[in-house]
């Protein structure tokens, strides 16, 4: 359910920014530990100030009820000197994590 979610997650991410950001690059990444998920992805896009939550639109909205029925922590931030990052913690559950 956690990869599907950030998968999902990562899509709306990348569907926001070619609709919206008029970005020119892109950044994914995605760490996985023992404990938790890591999913970032940031643009150099032409936001300058956080989306509040009556502009924030269905998919960030979405995005952070994904991230809540899943016990995790979803952040928006600005990157400098404009774009956004959205990072989402998410806690790993059994199987996740491929082992050595």
């Amino acid at each position: 359910e956690q990869a599907l979610s950030l998968f999902r997650i990562a899509q709306e991410c990348l569907t926001n920014i070619a609709k919206h950001a008029e970005a020119s690059h892109v950044g994914i990444r995605l760490l996985v530990d023992q404990d938790c998920a890591v999913l970032v992805v940031d643009d150099d896009g032409i936001a300058e100030r956080l989306p509040l939550a009556a502009t924030a639109g269905i998919g960030l909205l979405g995005m952070r009820e994904r991230v809540n029925a899943l016990r995790g922590r979803m952040q928006l931030a600005i990157a400098d000197p404009h774009g956004l990052i959205v990072e989402v913690r998410l806690p790993v559950s059994a199987g996740m994590v491929a082992s050595p």
